[in-house]
């Protein structure tokens, strides 16, 4: 009767702690990482010399790499299966190799192979990687081609609204 007694006291005893236990994991796991969601279909970029992608344009880091978005956030890198997570903590020695090496500045590189869409990565990013698609010298003609692509389309914005003042006669004074 005693020994009932005393393991009915120890469950109800127990049962008074699991909820806060269950309360302290619940607020440690996105402490170290803010939660952003990405509404639209990301458009990528290759980081020049990798086969690092990353969302091209956005002011986050989220990259792809091996298979999985990557994130780096209070020197702790973390991965998930999709852009939008769920992130999990990953250590050190399970981050692939080439985020060691990238440059901190890694932005300011020239981004040659940008405007990749989320799906054609996603489909190709592992025969891109094997057949070293990024790599190709015969690409380096459609690299050029592209910047020089880029660089008009942004001339040709900055000159648009200066046309359409001009012919609507709001640029006059």
């Amino acid at each position: 009767m005693k020994t009932k007694l005393t393991l009915i006291a120890l469950l109800m005893l127990s049962s008074l702690w699991t909820p806060r236990l269950m309360a302290d994991t619940d607020v440690k796991i996105n402490i170290n990482l803010p939660l952003v969601q990405i509404k639209d279909e990301p458009v990528m970029a290759v980081i020049p010399g990798t086969y690092i992608y990353f969302i091209y344009g956005y002011e986050h880091d989220f990259f792809f790499h091996g298979g999985y978005w990557w994130r780096f956030n209070n020197n702790r890198w973390y991965r998930a299966h999709h852009y939008n997570g769920p992130w999990k903590y990953r250590k050190d020695k399970y981050v692939p190799a080439p985020f060691f090496k990238l440059s901190p500045e890694w932005r300011k590189m020239v981004t040659a192979h940008s405007g990749i869409k989320h799906q054609d990565m996603k489909k190709n990013w592992k025969q891109w990687e094997k057949e070293k698609r990024w790599d190709k010298k015969q690409d380096q003609k459609g690299i050029k081609k592209e910047i020089k692509e880029e660089k008009q389309d942004k001339k040709d914005d900055k000159d648009k609204p200066a046309k359409d003042n001009k012919k609507s006669g709001k640029g006059r004074k």
